[in-house]
């Protein structure tokens, strides 16, 4: 669920249910794969605007169970974003590591 909100304030008007099945987002679902497990907001792309990490410790990679990976979610006035979503992995560029079974790459994000 995605809630929108200011610097001191949080609201369900606009709120939006998000999952790897959503328009947009890159990624196939799979049972458990425990999307929003945690999250962190920051300006990861530079454009200035908080974008949001979200983990999803459980998501397989190929054939690797609980490999893991985090969903960027790009920062908009409207919520959920329609496009600009990357779904980060360690075989992703700039990411240590390899992905293999049991890592939980995005358990946490903090």
């Amino acid at each position: 669920m995605i809630l929108p909100g200011g610097e001191n304030t949080v609201t369900t008007t606009g709120s939006a249910y998000l999952s790897l099945a959503s328009d947009g987002v890159p990624g196939d679902p799979v049972t458990m794969d425990l999307l929003g497990g945690d999250c962190v907001t920051a300006a990861f792309t530079g454009d200035g605007r908080a974008s949001v990490a979200v983990g999803a410790a459980r998501k397989e990679f190929g054939t690797q169970d609980l490999a893991g990976a985090v969903l960027l979610m790009p920062g908009r006035a409207k919520l959920p974003p329609t496009n600009g979503y990357k779904l980060l992995t360690q075989a992703s560029n700039g990411i240590l590591g390899n992905p293999a079974s049991q890592h939980r790459f995005g358990a946490s994000l903090g």
